[in-house]
């Protein structure tokens, strides 16, 4: 039972989470409690509630992580920070959170090396928030891709450099996926590097929803597990994945406007491998995100959709886009420009929105396949865009194909 300090507006209390009282008038002398209802009691001057007996924040709380804390010892103050995020989000799973108010896990500067990913499922995980140390801010598209396009040796040493200069708190994960929720969440993560150190096929930087395994041959398939959560991201940077920098399997993930960089993920087999994955009804929203120098830079299949609100930067990757299955990307008033290989495929059904997008324009060079291919039914829809010169359309612009696959441009 846990004393509720009152506070706030107490109109419309919200359904399991603590409800709040101004004083309560009482006469004076020996009395008993008053039981007003499941866990609610007058006690002393005020009425207090339990929420699944748990213990509840009533302020704006900030719990510490350094390099130099301790998961055992450590109470998570600045004095005595605890060591992982993983123990504070443990401990934040005995408390609700009062109503407006904020809990912020400060992650210190340095490298951290984790074996476990980070679970994120909380049940006011809309009021969590991972932060690590502020750095100088993301990197433009110009300096990642400085050291070339595509996805290679020498662009992922370079990008990583990069994005090591760039963010204090770089969060290393060894053969596991970095960040998961499953269930409900909300938490947003900002300044922060999400690295890959010993990677596994299969894994990814950020998760709402996760794949377990890849099964089948020519045209693999996945096993996965799926979600009903939610991630926002701020200003993170997500490098060096193999699976995928964020995965959606029926979860969300969210990019606040004009933050985030996910660079040099890939090579899962070359299926799928690439920035951002959104499968199984899946959906990913990366607001004006550097997708940079992946094998692809987005890829949506089995209800999965990408949706960038007018801000999509698909830039110097590999290949581009890749939907499949009834995946649906929208590109529409982006900028796909610079991707070396294929830049944007449909294979099995799907749709692509990219109208009034930069694809490379007449200096760009040239595609080395197709600029777009649509095998199977599906529709990419390409008006008012601007093409490098020579690219190449599988079916001809305009043109339905063998597959019933079009291809507008006008």
């Amino acid at each position: 039972m846990t004393r509720i300090v009152p506070s706030g507006d107490l109109s419309e209390p919200i359904p399991n989470e603590p409800f709040y009282s101004e004083p309560v008038s009482y006469v004076e002398g020996a009395y008993s409690p008053v039981i007003i209802g499941e866990g609610l009691r007058v006690t002393g001057d005020y009425l207090e509630t339990a929420v699944n007996n748990t213990e509840a924040i009533i302020e704006d709380t900030t719990f510490y992580v350094a390099l130099t804390g301790s998961d055992t010892e450590g109470d998570g103050s600045q004095d005595n920070p605890r060591a992982s995020p993983h123990k504070a989000m443990e401990v934040l799973s005995q408390y609700t959170i009062w109503k407006g108010v904020t809990v912020t896990i400060q992650c210190a500067a340095g490298a951290y090396s984790f074996g476990t990913p980070i679970n994120l499922d909380h049940p006011y995980g809309n009021q969590i928030q991972i932060r690590g140390a502020q750095g100088s801010g993301r990197p433009s598209t110009t300096e990642l891709t400085a050291g070339g396009y595509g996805y290679n040796p020498t662009t992922i040493a370079y990008t990583q450099g990069v994005v090591e200069a760039r963010y204090p708190t770089n969060f290393v994960f060894d053969m596991c996926n970095g960040f998961e929720a499953f269930n409900v969440s909300g938490v947003f993560l900002t300044d922060l590097l999400i690295s890959a150190g010993t990677d596994t096929p299969n894994t990814a930087g950020v998760c709402a929803g996760t794949v377990l395994g890849k099964v089948g041959g020519f045209a693999p398939s996945y096993r996965v597990r799926p979600s009903t959560a939610m991630i926002r991201l701020g200003n993170v940077a997500i490098w060096g994945w193999t699976m995928a920098g964020v995965v959606t399997v029926g979860g969300t993930v969210t990019f606040e406007p004009t933050n985030g960089v996910v660079t040099a993920c890939g090579d899962n087999g070359g299926y799928f491998g690439g920035g951002l994955l959104a499968l199984s009804n899946g959906l990913i929203c990366p607001s004006d995100c550097y997708v940079t120098n992946c094998q692809w830079g987005w890829a949506a299949a089995e209800g999965g959709a990408i949706s960038a609100a007018s801000f999509g930067r698909v830039w110097g990757n590999q290949n581009g886009i890749y939907v499949a299955v009834n995946g649906i990307a929208d590109i529409s008033n982006g900028n796909a420009a610079l991707n070396v290989d294929t830049v944007l495929k449909i294979a099995n059904g799907g749709v692509i929105r990219g109208q009034s997008t930069n694809y490379g324009g007449s200096t760009a060079p040239t595609p080395t396949g197709n600029l777009a291919e649509v095998n199977g039914a599906g529709l990419a829809d390409l008006r008012n865009s601007s093409f490098p010169p020579g690219a190449v359309f599988d079916p001809p612009v305009d043109t339905i194909g063998n597959g019933l696959g079009f291809i507008r441009t006008v």
